[in-house]
């Protein structure tokens, strides 16, 4: 992906209009075995699930299932890194994006997403 493409992804994150549905944004370092983002995806899954309810909690399960497919669909050859931003509810979002450089694993969720990740890609790329 480059800089522009990059770039325009951002901008539609940076401006996705607020729901009453949570969007997960969801990073994975892919650098090792899957069974190192399995582990910090399912735990932070897991202490998020606690911390939501009623008809927030349905929409955050359903956004994640939309994650969990796509990861069962697959990943990019030579991708190290991947970002995922899932909504539910009556006006549903999901974009995937892959790189070749590794992310941190990192999961939140939010009224809007979490871009901080994507912005220090765009410093590395600039340079």
């Amino acid at each position: 992906m480059d800089l522009k493409e990059l770039q325009k992804h951002i901008r539609i994150l940076a401006t996705l209009p607020e729901t009453g549905a949570p969007v997960i944004s969801c990073y994975l370092n892919l650098e090792t075995s899957e069974s190192g983002y399995r582990h910090a995806l399912d735990e932070r899954v897991r202490l998020l699930r606690k911390s939501l309810a009623g008809e927030t909690r349905r929409h955050f399960e359903v956004a994640l299932g939309q994650i969990e497919a796509r990861l069962r669909a697959g990943i990019a050859a030579g991708a190290t890194g991947l970002a995922i931003f899932a909504r539910g509810g009556p006006q549903p979002f999901f974009l995937r994006l892959q790189f070749r450089v590794p992310l941190p694993n990192w999961i939140a969720v939010n009224t809007t997403p979490n871009i901080y990740h994507l912005g220090t890609l765009t410093t590395v790329m600039w340079s």
